[in-house]
């Protein structure tokens, strides 16, 4: 249910196009720390987002089926090249990061499927601690069903015959 979940958090991402049609956010990953100084994975283009699963409490539906209230955190980094003072002249540039950030939230609580509930955002970090790098941290909640436990059903011929030993 996890990769679903990324695969469809992402897709969903991957709409959010600028007025030339062309994808905003350049890079999607599992957030794995990406933006800490002793990183050593591959190059990061900005704007990107990591999404971040935070602990899963688990409820039993009965027949292997799992549902959850799961919550998320999307770390949506981005490059801090112009000042954001009011009396800087490029300040429309520089807060356009906060209008992508507004598009995130517009692109999810639009989206449900049929094993994803409404999407809400809870709670919002601006993290400015990275040289150059601002991580707008978003946290989501929505409720999530998990089949993945369930065996499919296999249909059984009519004429099959059940022999039991006595």
């Amino acid at each position: 249910m996890r990769k679903q979940f990324y695969l469809d958090i992402t897709a969903r991402l991957k709409q959010i196009i600028d007025d030339e049609d062309n994808q905003i956010f350049k890079h999607f990953d599992l957030w794995n720390s990406q933006l800490d100084e002793d990183y050593q994975g591959a190059p990061i283009k900005y704007p990107c987002i990591f999404l971040e699963f935070l602990p899963i409490p688990w409820e039993s539906l009965g027949k292997n089926r799992q549902a959850a209230n799961l919550q998320f955190k999307l770390h949506i980094p981005m490059q801090t090249l112009a000042k954001t003072a009011d009396n800087s002249h490029n300040i429309d540039k520089a807060l356009q990061q906060l209008d992508l950030i507004d598009a995130v939230h517009y692109w999810l609580t639009r989206f449900t499927n049929d094993y994803i509930g409404t999407v809400v955002r809870i709670a919002s970090v601006h993290d400015h601690y990275h040289a150059g790098i601002a991580d707008h941290v978003e946290t989501y909640k929505c409720r999530v069903i998990d089949d993945s436990a369930i065996l499919p059903f296999v249909s059984v011929p009519d004429e099959t015959k059940l022999v039991v030993s006595i």
